[in-house]
């Protein structure tokens, strides 16, 4: 099974509060995607759409699909507590890897943002991920990047009213959808188990209490 098809499995079975259940295929879904990112198989698969080309990580580091894996990461990694985990995961992206199927050029810089402070790496060195984020037009990336900033400033009111700002986001445009990943907000989930990792104490919205992703 996939490492998507085992994070969805977690969702679901976290919404019918099979927490046990949860636990144990998010804990599936990491293995799974430390084996699609970091496993032998890249050493092993020919590269590029010709076969006779050889086996090539790099190329494949790449290429591989990664944004639907990194929010997996940055949810159940965050939830379970296991942050160095989540720090190797974060080294597993390149500043040059491609957009994602569907991705927005922002959404690409947000989660490549985040994967590189989590490295460690200063927010002058990722510059160009929030340039993208500040120019381009979506405002979901730039709600959250004001979250992030904050709690990375440890400025607990400043990262509460900003979150407050994306919860009024959440509710009207993403939660109405039909998908079942929207009923949950993965990014703001990771926002608020970060900041009570680096003991910043940010404010959660009632309104958004029951999308923040929390095991018992």
């Amino acid at each position: 099974m996939e490492a998507f098809d085992l994070g969805f499995i977690a969702l679901e079975s976290y919404l019918a509060d099979a927490h046990d259940v949860t636990r144990d295929y998010a804990r599936r879904c990491l293995d799974a995607t430390s084996e699609y990112w970091f496993g032998g198989w890249k050493d092993e698969v020919p590269s590029g759409q010709r076969k006779e080309l050889p086996p090539d990580r790099e190329f494949w580091d790449r290429i591989c699909a990664w944004e639907r894996h990194w929010l997996d990461c940055l949810l159940w990694c965050s939830v379970l507590g296991e942050w160095d985990r989540l720090i190797e995961f974060a080294g597993y992206l390149r500043d040059d890897v491609k957009i994602d199927f569907e991705q927005s050029k922002e959404n690409r810089a947000w989660l490549l943002l985040v994967a590189g402070k989590l490295r460690g790496r200063p927010l002058e060195e990722l510059k160009p991920f929030s340039d993208t984020i500040l120019s381009g037009k979506r405002k979901r990336e730039k709600l959250l990047w004001n979250v992030f900033n904050y709690i990375l400033e440890e400025a607990p009111d400043e990262a509460s009213a900003s979150l407050a700002r994306y919860t009024t986001y959440y509710r009207t445009a993403e939660f109405p959808k039909r998908e079942l990943n929207l009923k949950v907000a993965y990014d703001a989930s990771f926002l608020v188990h970060y900041a009570e990792f680096l003991d910043v104490e940010i404010e959660v919205p009632e309104k958004l209490k029951d999308h923040i992703v929390r095991l018992p």
